[in-house]
């Protein structure tokens, strides 16, 4: 997909709207760690809190678009994520 960071951001804004989250530059910061990576990565590896917001906007864009992008895991899903590493 050309441009996916740019899907991922305007996704992730209109999660961070939607929900009405008072966001701070703490998580304007996790946030914009979390596009990137989201957009290009196979694996993708984040704490509780943007790994369910990575979650959604990931299973939004995939649905609307018809597109493969990272399989999000959370810190606490380590196991997981190393299982999906061994291939």
């Amino acid at each position: 997909l050309p441009c996916a960071t740019r899907y991922v951001v305007i996704e992730t804004l209109r999660n961070v709207a939607r929900e009405g989250i008072q966001m701070d530059s703490h998580h304007w910061r996790d946030a914009f760690h979390m596009i990137v990576p989201v957009a290009y990565c196979d694996l993708v590896v984040l704490d509780r809190t943007w790994a369910a917001k990575a979650t959604q906007v990931t299973s939004r864009l995939k649905t609307a678009h018809a597109i493969d992008m990272a399989q999000v895991f959370a810190v606490g899903e380590l196991d997981r994520f190393w299982k999906a590493l061994d291939i």
